[in-house]
């Protein structure tokens, strides 16, 4: 991500899929928020996310960035 968000011209996404990235399986909404933080900063403009996150996470999502 830190690479592409430098390189990158294009709009891309971050969708972690549980057991692959190094995202943790488990992951509550406020640490979820806070990998979603780290990925705006390296560029995302689009998070999303597959197992395991559900709509408490996305919430958690759009809260954050109306305080932010």
């Amino acid at each position: 991500m830190r690479n592409m968000g430098c390189a990158a011209k294009l709009r891309y996404s971050e969708e972690p899929y549980a057991g692959i990235s190094e995202i943790p399986a488990d992951l509550d909404p406020p640490n979820y928020l806070k990998w979603v933080r780290r990925w705006v900063d390296q560029g995302t403009t689009i998070v999303g996310g597959c197992c395991g996150i559900g709509p408490e996470h996305i919430h958690a999502i759009s809260a954050g960035r109306a305080a932010a």
